[in-house]
């Protein structure tokens, strides 16, 4: 029997939308490898806890060299996917704009592809 409470936690939990960007992988190691790691130094012998202690830091260091790296080297990596795809959506619009005709809803369509209740200011004025 499942009470109201963990019910409205789980329901949450599947609305739950994953943003990836470069980094996702290493956050994905620092989860599920540094965490339990570190929870579980209190009960590991205490000849272990040095090794159980560089393996909780492994991940951590390679997250930072990687964001650092990223940070450096290539900036629109650390971006979200779905950023990077308006972005580039975005860049084909301003490219092919010359001979385009573009409705200036479907723009912001482009730049909030969630369904949101905003209209222009024009379509106010037009009755839509």
């Amino acid at each position: 029997m499942i009470t109201n409470s963990l019910r409205g936690l789980f329901q949450g939990l599947s609305m739950v939308s994953v943003r990836r960007s470069a980094l996702y992988p290493f956050i994905l190691l620092c989860l599920f490898i540094t965490i339990p790691c570190i929870f579980s130094l209190p009960i590991t012998p205490e000849k272990l806890q040095y090794y159980v202690l560089g393996l909780a830091i492994v991940p951590v260091i390679l997250f930072s060299i990687a964001s650092m790296s990223l940070l450096i080297f290539d900036r629109d990596r650390l971006h979200t996917e779905e950023y990077l795809e308006r972005r580039h959506a975005m860049e084909i619009v301003e490219d092919k704009s010359d001979g385009l005709v573009t409705n200036a809803a479907d723009l912001i369509d482009i730049l909030n592809p969630e369904t949101s209740h905003k209209a222009l200011p024009n379509d106010y004025e037009r009755g839509k």
